[in-house]
C-alpha cells in the first residue's frame, strides 16, 4: 500500500533499529518536526541532498527531545523503523519534501545463514578487539537480541556511505552478512600488513 511521509535528505544512513542524534535548525525542518510529533509521524531519512538523494530510505520515529532552544531549534534522537521506497516526490508548501512510498522488505522465505551470522560476529569481535575499541554493555546486549544482525553490527564497522547504503538496499540479510566479512576480511589484511611493518622496523639491524 501506498502511502505519504515528510523526507530529510541527510548525509547518513540509518538503519533499521539504530538511534541517532540530530540538531533541527533549519526552518523547513522545524516545522517538519513540529508536524512529525503533533499528529504522531514518522519521518523518511534519505542519503543524499535536496537535489539527488536515494530512493530507499528508513523511516524513523522521534524517540526523544534532548534540548529545545528559544528560537525553536532542537536537539532530537531518532530510532530508525523500518525501510521504504520513493515512488514519487514533490515540495510541501512548508519548504521540505514530501513523498509517497512503498515499504521496502527483505525477499520472501530467505533463511538467514547461522553460519555467516557467526563468521560475521566473530570478525567483528576480532576487529573491536585490535582496535581496543570500547563498547557499552547495552550494545552487545542488543546484538544478541536483534534478529538481524547485519544492521547493529554495521552501526560500528567503519563501512563508508556508499557502504552503508549498499547494505540498507540490500534485501537479503545473507547478502548483508557477507558485504561485512568482506570489508572485515580487507580490514584484517590492513593490520597483517601494519604487523609486518612493525617487525621491519624494529628489526631494521640499526643500533641504538
Amino acid at each position: 500500500m501506498q502511502k505519504n511521509v515528510p523526507i530529510f535528505p541527510l548525509n547518513i544512513v540509518l538503519f533499521p533499529g539504530s538511534k541517532y542524534g540530530l540538531h533541527i535548525f533549519e526552518e523547513r525542518y522545524k516545522k517538519m518536526i513540529m508536524r512529525c510529533l503533533t499528529n504522531k509521524e514518522l519521518f523518511g531519512i534519505v542519503t543524499g541532498d535536496d537535489s539527488v538523494y536515494s530512493k530507499v530510505g528508513c523511516l524513523c520515529r522521534i524517540e526523544n527531545i534532548k534540548k529545545e532552544y528559544p528560537d525553536g531549534r532542537k536537539d532530537i534522537i531518532v530510532e530508525g523503523m523500518y525501510r521504504f521506497f520513493i515512488q514519487s516526490s514533490h515540495q510541501h508548501n512548508d519548504g521540505y519534501l514530501e513523498a509517497d512510498y512503498t515499504e521496502y522488505v527483505d525477499l520472501p522465505d530467505a533463511k538467514i545463514d547461522i553460519s555467516k551470522t557467526e563468521q560475521a560476529k566473530s570478525k567483528f569481535e576480532k576487529i573491536v578487539e585490535k582496535t581496543a575499541m570500547v563498547l557499552e554493555q547495552a550494545y552487545w546486549d542488543k546484538l544478541e537480541k536483534t534478529r538481524l544482525k547485519s544492521y547493529k553490527i554495521a552501526e560500528k564497522s567503519g563501512l563508508n556511505l556508499q557502504q552503508q547504503q549498499e547494505l540498507l538496499i540490500s534485501k537479503s540479510e545473507n547478502t548483508r552478512l557477507n558485504i561485512l566479512i568482506e570489508h572485515f576480511e580487507k580490514i584484517e589484511k590492513y593490520f597483517d600488513y601494519q604487523s609486518q611493518i612493525n617487525k621491519l622496523i624494529e628489526n631494521d639491524g640499526y643500533l641504538n
